[in-house]
């Protein structure tokens, strides 16, 4: 079973070198903190920049840069300049060879199309972790930490976006995906969907190891205000009711729903996953809603029926098959008792307007539907 999501893995001594700073007077200290990251072609530039950025700035005083409290570095099979998704290139100061360790290696993931994954990177990932250094996996970092085999029994923090590209690829696997939070810590596995998500992880690993003043000064020289729990929701802009949610709870709770039409979550799983009762989930879901979160759950679930029916060709019975209704009759009915018409007779409706937009006159003679040109 996954372990505690909430818990910090420790530092452990390793027989490698481990990352010094030399002071101007010769005196050498170690970092509280030192976080080697090992980039995947096509990486993020936004989650390596926001997680080294929050570093640097604890680092040191009057922004001088000084790697003292913190130390980083870019790690790569030799020195060759690595690209991210944008174009920008990174060029390694360490490779694997290299005899340094680190209390944290952190995977930058990026895009997932095209990419082949690099043996001598996993084996990397694999020695580092059988050495007790705990893996962080930014962005889709975590597709390769899991192709490694280092994510079996944890729990992993995917965007929402590519959940599900996760669950296919790993349906085998006892992994438990997290597609409704910014990241997670599951003994020496964190994952982090991305984004200023990576900035949020940064802070709370130093204050974790630097205590809450330096993680406060770097939020605030990086003018990041509220630095975000790990299970603060992964924000969304493309669906009207996510936006008026004010509770948190309720927003973690739609996004679980939405990532899991086919087959439906039982609520009572939901608020499992958000660790309060059912009596309590019902509560916010009244108070932000007006409704139970099964009414809503049903309610999202025919608005993305409604939406498939418009913009595909597909069969009513995949369309309701894919939005979690396995009975295609009572799928029927609750569309008809929504939308006021059956799921065909909205689709036939909207054929009909769209035939019409398009200059073509639809008539219907005894021998069935037919179309003539508008002149």
């Amino acid at each position: 079973m996954p372990s505690n999501p909430d818990s910090t893995p420790p530092v452990r001594a390793h027989r490698r070198k481990a990352v010094e700073y030399v002071r101007g007077n010769g005196a050498v200290r170690r970092p509280e903190l030192s976080i080697g990251f090992v980039l995947i072609p096509k990486f993020t530039l936004m989650a390596l920049a926001g997680f080294v950025e929050a570093l640097r700035h604890a680092a040191d005083v009057n922004d001088r840069s000084r790697q003292i409290h913190c130390a980083w570095s870019i790690i790569g099979a030799n020195h060759q300049p690595i690209a991210s998704s944008c174009g920008i290139t990174v060029s390694p100061g360490k490779t694997f060879q290299d005899s340094v360790s680190y209390d944290y290696l952190a995977v930058v993931g990026g895009l997932l199309a095209g990419h082949d994954d690099d043996a001598g990177m996993i084996r990397y990932l694999k020695s580092a972790a059988q050495r007790g250094t705990p893996i962080i996996g930014l962005c889709t970092g975590s597709f390769l930490m899991a192709r490694a085999g280092l994510m079996d029994g944890s729990r992993c923090c995917v965007s929402y976006y590519h959940a599900e590209e996760f669950e296919n690829e790993f349906a085998n696997r006892n992994i438990e995906v997290v597609a409704d939070a910014l990241f997670t810590v599951d003994g020496p596995r964190i994952t982090c969907a991305g984004g200023l998500g990576a900035v949020d992880l940064a802070v709370y690993l130093l204050e974790r190891h630097l205590g809450s003043q330096r993680a406060q000064k770097s939020a605030a020289q990086m003018l990041f205000n509220g630095v975000r729990p790990p299970t603060a929701p992964q924000p969304r802009i493309n669906t009207t009711w996510y936006s008026s949610a004010r509770n948190p709870l309720v927003r973690r709770a739609t996004l679980l729903m939405e990532l899991h039409f086919s087959p439906a979550i039982p609520i009572n799983t939901i608020a499992e996953r958000l660790c309060i009762s059912v009596k309590q989930l019902e509560r916010v879901f009244e108070c932000e809603f007006g409704m139970s979160p099964a009414s809503f759950y049903r309610k999202i679930r025919l608005e993305a029926a409604r939406s498939m029916l418009d913009e595909t060709s597909r069969p009513i019975t995949s369309v309701a098959l894919d939005c979690g209704f396995c009975d295609v009759s009572h799928f029927g009915r609750l569309f008809r008792s929504a939308f006021g018409e059956s799921p065909r007779g909205y689709r036939r409706h909207r054929e009909r307007k769209h035939m019409l937009s398009q200059g073509t006159a639809v008539s219907r003679p005894a021998g069935g539907l037919s179309r003539q040109s508008v002149r």
